[in-house]
């Protein structure tokens, strides 16, 4: 895949596990890579899910433990969090 981002290429390689617990609360668990770049490494992801009958609500995060620096500051190559609020009807 071609991105926004110039020369930056994607091809992710994902998976993960869900536990669902009395259809009530979601626990997640998976990761992804990159195959088609080599300078992030593997990316962890968890989340949880909150169904309240016709709300749901979902926060997600992903992590990656390789390390780049910023202002001398050792910080995760990729860091992601999500938050969900979604109605069904």
């Amino acid at each position: 895949n071609t991105t926004v981002s110039s020369g930056y290429k994607s091809q992710n390689l994902a998976g993960g596990l869900e536990l669902n617990v009395f259809n009530v609360l979601q626990v997640r668990a998976g990761g992804y890579k990159n195959m088609a770049k080599n300078d992030i490494g593997i990316v962890y992801t968890g989340g949880l899910g909150l169904n309240l009958w016709v709300v749901n609500v979902d926060l997600g995060a992903a992590y990656s433990p390789k390390k780049t620096t910023v202002d001398k500051d050792d910080i995760p190559k990729e860091i992601k969090a999500a938050l969900a609020l979604s109605a069904l009807f």
